[in-house]
């Protein structure tokens, strides 16, 4: 699946504050890895780093960069510095343009 057809490219947009020359894993895998466990009923930072390792091949369909899968403490920091008020857009003009 090319980025423009990836139910994730909306996402592309918000801005990583990590020191860039320190990044291990992009901001976009940590998203996607995020959202597809959660969305599989993960509830818990490992369950979620968990899910990026068993499931790379399914993550590669939607953008995965096939690195691996970040630890449970860096997908919460990570994550923990994306307000929420950032992501519901994203969240919204997807489901906007399904229905559109």
């Amino acid at each position: 699946m090319t980025e423009e057809k990836s139910p994730f490219m909306h996402f592309v947009s918000i801005k990583d504050i990590r020191q860039e020359g320190k990044v291990e894993h992009t901001l976009s895998d940590i998203i996607l890895i995020t959202i597809c466990a959660v969305l599989s009923g993960h509830d818990t930072w490992k369950g979620i780093s968990d899910y990026g390792r068993k499931q790379r091949d399914f993550l590669l369909r939607f953008g995965f960069s096939g690195k691996t899968s970040p630890s449970a403490d860096t997908i919460a920091r990570v994550m923990g510095t994306i307000s929420p008020k950032l992501m519901a857009p994203h969240f919204l003009h997807r489901r906007i343009s399904e229905i559109g």
